[in-house]
């Protein structure tokens, strides 16, 4: 008896907003509305108690101002009963058709599994006619129990979606924690190969996961030529096509190309290492421009350090040690690279 008005009001609740999305995972049915807290007292309501929840879970975390209309709540739930239910109502009609009485359908019912809050704002300095709007991912938040279960995944592919849908001209992230780095680097680096770019001419190291990646991209798309560097009429095409942040372009970028040297150096490695080889003039030309392209990564990565730690470095006073600073940096970052490779594509 205790318990009959608490399961009413989980019977008669309906997830606030505009269902964006269904999906399966472990032979559970999810789904995703889509709300605008300062339209709809419901859904401020109920995002006011489980952004409670961001304050255990998300450091720094900080409540939303639900009364502006510029905040959009994307909410996931599991649905209990959805697909099953309607199944099984219309077996039982089936059944009863014979029958006066109709039998009445199973309730269908909600749990709270995470939620994506974004703030869409308005850039005054894009030129005219292009879009200005934005959207900035501000919190991302999936309970301990439903965690790595793509749940997370399932909404920055969401959001990336919305910015194509509501024609934005960026998706960007507050803050982002490593774990939610990790998750938006490895959907930008398949994004990219499968959109045909940085799909450098040797892919002789790529695993099964990038090779597929990259065969999916447009038709219009070429191998670009190991000695390229990122310019801005790259960019700008990445840009327009994925609406990702200039920064996200360029990790992509030196992501893909140390992959790309580091699988024809292994390659190079691999044929003079062969017994009974004979020394190839093209295997050696190779080689060098192998080498070339690596030492020009290699700069153009310390010119980006460079000038991103000036302050710090230039604090060394001695030539000798604050070169040794910088490479030590380079090493730290390339080893990032590799492992944000093999996180993207395991």
């Amino acid at each position: 008896a205790f318990r009959d008005p608490f399961d009413a009001e989980l019977r008669d609740f309906p997830p606030p907003g505009e269902r964006m999305l269904r999906y399966e995972t472990a032979g559970r049915q999810y789904v995703v509305h889509r709300s605008v807290p300062g339209h709809d007292q419901n859904a401020r309501d109920i995002h006011e108690r489980v952004e409670t929840m961001s304050m255990w879970y998300i450091d720094g975390a900080t409540y939303c101002d639900l009364e502006d209309h510029r905040w959009v709540v994307y909410t996931v739930f599991e649905e209990h009963g959805g697909v099953e239910a309607a199944a099984a109502a219309a077996a039982a009609a089936t059944a009863s058709s014979s029958s006066s009485s109709s039998p009445l359908a199973p309730a269908c019912t909600y749990s709270f599994v995470g939620y994506m809050t974004t703030f869409n704002f308005t850039n005054p300095f894009r030129a005219g006619g292009l879009p200005a709007v934005a959207m900035r991912v501000c919190q991302l938040l999936i309970m301990p129990h439903a965690q790595r279960q793509g749940h997370g995944k399932r909404l920055l592919r969401l959001a990336h979606d919305e910015v194509a849908r509501l024609d934005m001209y960026e998706l960007t992230v507050e803050d982002p924690n490593e774990a939610f780095c990790r998750m938006r680097d490895a959907m930008d680096l398949r994004n990219c190969l499968a959109a045909g770019f940085f799909n450098f001419g040797d892919s002789a190291g790529a695993n099964a996961d990038a090779r597929a990646a990259a065969a999916t991209a447009t038709a219009t798309a070429t191998a670009m030529p190991l000695g390229a560097q990122l310019d801005d009429v790259m960019v700008n095409r990445v840009r327009d096509h994925l609406r990702i942040t200039r920064g996200q372009i360029r990790r992509c970028y030196e992501v893909l190309k140390l992959k790309a040297l580091d699988a024809a150096a292994a390659s190079i490695t691999g044929q003079a290492d062969s017994p009974g080889t004979a020394v190839d003039p093209a295997h050696a030309e190779r080689s060098r421009r192998v080498r070339e392209d690596t030492k020009a990564f290699r700069l153009e990565v310390k010119e980006r350090l460079w000038n991103a730690h000036k302050a710090q470095l230039s604090k060394i006073e001695d030539k000798a040690q604050r070169l040794q600073a910088l490479q030590m940096l380079w090493g730290e970052v390339a080893q990032g690279f590799r492992v944000c490779y093999a996180n993207a594509f395991r």
